[in-house]
């Protein structure tokens, strides 16, 4: 018979999975809009000058990269952090 505990636990896990699900399909999203517009970025914005508008878009387009490649390890290895699911330990 379940344990109230490990009911608790099995949502929690359930519920990481479908986190898991939702950051793949989205850093997918990420992914695929930056190869479907490297070509437009390298003629834009690597061939000419710097300027403010320029290093914006640079930014906001690499930091969301970043963050997605920093965060995929984060949600399939949680034990990492308790942040972000339950530890092997808690799971026995």
């Amino acid at each position: 018979m379940a344990t109230p505990n490990m009911a608790h636990m099995v949502a929690v896990l359930e519920t990481n999975q479908i986190m898991n699900f939702i950051v793949v399909a989205v850093a997918t999203i990420v992914v695929f809009d930056y190869l479907m517009t490297v070509q437009q970025e390298l003629e834009l914005f690597w061939k000419r000058r710097l300027n403010l508008s320029s290093i914006l878009f640079l930014s906001n387009r690499y930091v969301a990269i970043s963050y997605y490649v920093a965060l995929l390890p984060i949600r399939f290895f949680p034990s990492v952090t308790q942040e972000y699911g339950p530890s092997m330990s808690q799971l026995q």
